[in-house]
């Protein structure tokens, strides 16, 4: 299906043999309708090959079941929600229903939440400013509008102060989720756009990465416009396909496998194999590091080395059961473990 890249529209052959339709003499070369054709007349050539070159992109699934009578999200998805664009960063592009799961919010160490569809905050979604802040989760309200010829990279360049101070947050809640309605047009390019100010990822890889992630994005041919004639004017690469190497790669403090930890200094796991699983856990405790304490449970290691199978939350209890010296660090880490959530820096930490 042929479409104009500047409004969407469908662009379709006439039935007679050999007949063009209106809009096939221009499209040649770019494909427009003829309503576009002033509009296309403004563009550079890089523009335009930008416009092409992200027509390609295609998606491997959706978010959203649409037929005629309703709407429903999909259960089963190749990839978790919200979408965590890059594994370096902890920025999510997701919908309205993501921004209501406070607990999952939690989970992710989400700190701010940037709202681009304020006027859907009603019926079942009304309280979620409420929510948000009873969970102390920082909120941005963008009034956003999902139609042609919106201004939405004006939108962006005003949310790029509160995403980027959040995302450099020393604390362990530092995760920014960029939502709209369905996740699909406004969010994602905000997003985009942000990627590419802020830490230079060509258009098409952002975009390619993002469609990657969180499944068919930016239908709003308009959307794409602006973010190329955006990066043109600034110039900010538009076709690149390389990413910056730190970007593909989760944060070392996030990381919790054989060589790496919270632990700077890597005492967790000190010295393998001499220091067993069992070390690594007392360690990880006495540092007050939650990711490796719940690493190690998850793991299997058995605090009463009875063969039992515990989980995190129910060594926690165990723990606490005990009513041992180091009780408020267990409850701090029971609370955390049961809440789904990330302590905060120097939550953990021993008076």
């Amino acid at each position: 299906m042929r479409k104009c890249l500047l409004c969407g529209w469908e662009l379709k052959r006439a039935s007679g043999a050999g007949e063009l339709d209106e809009a096939d003499e221009v499209a040649r070369k770019f494909e427009i309708c003829s309503h576009c054709e002033n509009e296309a007349a403004q563009l550079d050539e890089a523009e335009k090959s930008a416009l092409r070159k992200l027509q390609t992109i295609q998606k491997s699934f959706e978010v959203w079941s649409w037929d005629k009578e309703s709407v429903s999200k999909v259960s089963s998805l190749p990839q978790e929600q919200p979408a965590r664009i890059f594994p370096g960063i902890p920025l999510y592009l997701g919908d309205l229903s993501d921004a209501f799961d406070v607990q999952n919010l939690r989970k992710l160490g989400i700190g701010c939440v940037v709202n681009l569809c304020a006027d859907k905050i009603q019926g079942d979604y009304k309280g979620l400013p409420q929510r948000l802040a009873r969970a102390r989760i920082h909120q941005l309200i963008m009034v956003a509008d999902d139609a042609r010829n919106f201004d939405i990279i004006s939108v962006a360049e005003n949310c790029q102060t509160a995403v980027h101070s959040t995302l450099q947050s020393p604390n362990g809640r530092n995760g920014v989720l960029i939502h709209c309605w369905a996740g699909c047009n406004r969010s994602a390019a905000v997003a985009v756009a942000f990627l590419v100010t802020q830490y230079r990822v060509p258009l098409f890889a952002a975009v390619s990465q993002t469609m990657q992630m969180r499944g068919q994005i930016l239908t709003n041919q308009s959307f794409r416009k602006q973010l190329v004639c955006h990066c043109w004017k600034n110039g900010f690469d538009l076709e690149g396909e390389n990413v910056p190497r730190w970007l593909l790669q989760k944060p070392e403090s996030e990381r919790c496998d054989d060589v790496a930890c919270s632990d700077p200094e890597k005492r967790h796991r000190r010295n393998p194999p001499a220091d067993t699983p069992a070390h690594g856990l007392r360690f990880a405790v006495r540092e007050g590091c939650l990711k490796c304490v719940k690493y190690y449970i998850e793991q299997g290691v058995d605090p009463e080395t009875k063969g039992q199978k515990y989980s995190a939350l129910d060594w926690a209890t165990w723990k606490l059961d005990r009513g041992n010296e180091d009780y408020n660090l267990y409850r701090t880490i029971f609370d955390c473990l049961k809440e789904g959530r990330v302590a905060d820096a120097g939550e953990l930490q021993r008076p």
